[in-house]
């Protein structure tokens, strides 16, 4: 039976993995399968999931994925990454949304996002708001509560990476973070934790370090 067959009659759960990828795929190639192809899509997926750039490169490399299926499989991660969050236990710990953003860990430029949550400090969603040079950002905080307010949820966190290697912030960035920290709570909204990024290990919370008041 083939997948789409197996989709409709048994069920999404009784397809294996390289199944589910083919049948997003759609077709081969010349001399290849799609089921070929699928297999080795599964394979780096799973060792690059948390390395999107190198993800990228390797499925590039593979005859039979152009940019539409290469699209599709990226979008098909993020879904999934970001549904498993929003069905997740709370966001309680800095290392809960690092593993979000493991893939910065290699950025040659500082990124920043505004993470939000719901009333039950669920993950609801999150957004690039700025992308800087190698040690700097300029950032508008009129922008960044323009979009938190459109959203509707009253708590949010701030993540951006150092490429330098040292996750400590810099004068500039406790100054904003805490002029943020401020005008968030008179709008009724709650900065929970400003995270410095540079890999798993090494990183810098302002909320595990008090520094936000």
């Amino acid at each position: 039976m083939l997948p789409r067959e197996k989709i409709l009659t048994i069920g999404p759960k009784m397809l294996e993995n390289h199944e589910l990828l083919a049948l997003l795929l759609n077709v081969g190639t010349r001399g290849r399968s799609v089921f070929k192809i699928a297999k080795q899509v599964e394979k780096i997926i799973i060792e690059y999931q948390n390395d999107i750039p190198t993800l990228i490169f390797k499925l590039k490399n593979i005859k039979g994925i152009g940019d539409t299926q290469l699209s599709k499989i990226l979008a098909l991660i993020e879904f999934s990454q970001r549904y498993k969050f929003n069905n997740s236990n709370q966001l309680e710990k800095p290392t809960d949304v690092i593993k979000m953003f493991l893939f910065l860990q290699k950025a040659k430029q500082e990124h920043l996002y505004i993470i939000l949550l719901n009333t039950q400090f669920l993950y609801q969603e999150h957004k690039l708001m700025y992308k800087g040079s190698y040690n700097l950002i300029n950032i508008n905080i009129s922008e960044i509560f323009s979009y938190i307010l459109t959203k509707g949820v009253p708590y949010f966190i701030m993540l951006h990476n150092h490429p330098s290697g040292n996750p400590l912030p810099s004068d500039m960035d406790i100054i904003t973070t805490q002029k943020i920290y401020k005008l968030a709570k008179q709008l009724g909204l709650s900065l929970l934790d400003h995270i410095i990024l540079c890999s798993e290990q090494k990183y810098f919370s302002f909320k595990e370090q008090k520094l936000l008041k």
